[in-house]
């Protein structure tokens, strides 16, 4: 069986997909530790939606377009210094997610990129100053998540229209 993926939202909501493999030989795509990536491996397309964990590869630097949605086994992520974009529905729907991790390079969030995250419990954040995740963080009970912040950076994210929000705000070396 041949397979044309076009990426956004490639095997969204696959909730038993444990892994994708692309043959070697496919000029556009790749695999890795069964997720589906851009040949040149600077895009994550895909991860199968009953993958618990993953390790991001430093080299990408964007997530595509709901190449996490739906997996409904995922409990944590940590994003790569590499990644500079988290395009539209990311995340969407990663019910079990309960933490994430976010480096300073990512300056681009696409609108509902972590929407029905419902069990999301800490953000870390690693930007300096506050930044726009208004659209970002759709369907959340903020109230119910913890930031984490690097030191000095306490005043600006509490006194924020959008992270004053959260359950606290906590200063993290």
């Amino acid at each position: 069986t041949r397979w044309f993926v076009t990426s956004n939202f490639a095997f969204c909501f696959c909730t038993s997909l444990k892994e994708i493999i692309v043959d070697e030989g496919n000029p556009d795509y790749c695999s890795k530790d069964g997720a589906l990536y851009s040949k040149d491996m600077q895009t994550l397309i895909a991860v199968p939606g009953g993958k618990d964990t993953i390790v991001i590869p430093d080299r990408v630097t964007e997530i595509d377009r709901g190449a996490f949605s739906g997996c409904m086994s995922l409990t944590s992520i940590k994003i790569p210094n590499s990644v500079t974009c988290i395009w539209k529905n990311a995340f969407s729907g990663c019910t079990e997610l309960t933490s994430i991790e976010i480096p300073t390079s990512v300056t681009l969030f696409g609108a509902d990129a972590f929407c029905d995250c419902t069990n999301l419990i800490e953000l870390h954040l690693k930007h300096k100053r506050p930044i726009d995740l208004t659209k970002s963080f759709q369907n959340l009970d903020l109230s119910k998540i913890t930031l984490y912040v690097p030191i000095g950076t306490g005043y600006a994210y509490r006194h924020h229209p959008f992270f004053s929000q959260f359950k606290e705000v906590v200063i993290e070396r």
